[in-house]
């Protein structure tokens, strides 16, 4: 089993985690220590997590048109979001930030 760090996308509070991995499925999430969580979860961080080994989940993202369900990278899906907002990703490590902008 591996571990991965992950922050719970539940509330906005930011609270850090580790989730266990098996077989490229999450087992459980155990709480890491973070300034907002300080080592403890709340119920939906612990057990909020199947809905991740669905296998109705839609993976990659998927937008109705006229076209069957045609697959949107990411760059594209902020385009659409944003018209010509400024989007932009930087890699660093196994660490991905992303970025949009309104245009001025």
């Amino acid at each position: 089993m591996k571990k991965s760090r992950a922050v719970c996308p539940y509330c906005g509070a930011g609270c850090k985690l580790k989730l266990v991995v098996d077989n490229n499925k999450i087992i459980r999430a155990e709480a890491a220590d973070g300034v907002t969580n300080q080592n403890q979860l709340c119920l939906k961080g612990y057990y909020g997590w199947d809905f991740l080994n669905d296998t109705q989940l839609l993976t990659p993202r998927l937008k109705t048109t006229d076209d069957p369900l045609p697959e949107r990278r990411r760059l594209h899906a902020g385009q659409l979001a944003g018209g010509d907002s400024l989007y932009r990703q930087q890699a660093q490590g196994d660490q991905r930030e992303t970025w949009a902008r309104a245009p001025s």
